[in-house]
């Protein structure tokens, strides 16, 4: 769909690297959207696994 990848770096106990690569694609601005996001009732969420899980 994206054209992107998809792959996992594990390493013996140190973790694994879950890694999402997806190409960047440019369009022309007169078919692009606009959208506030400042009015978005989303908000980000910062989370280190390593915190939870000690």
């Amino acid at each position: 769909m994206h054209e992107g990848r998809v792959w996992v770096e594990s390493k013996v106990n140190e973790g694994s690297k879950f890694i999402i690569s997806l190409p960047k694609k440019t369009v022309a601005t007169e078919n692009v959207k606009s959208v506030d996001l400042t009015k978005s009732k989303v908000e980000k969420c910062s989370i280190e696994f390593s915190d939870i899980y000690k």
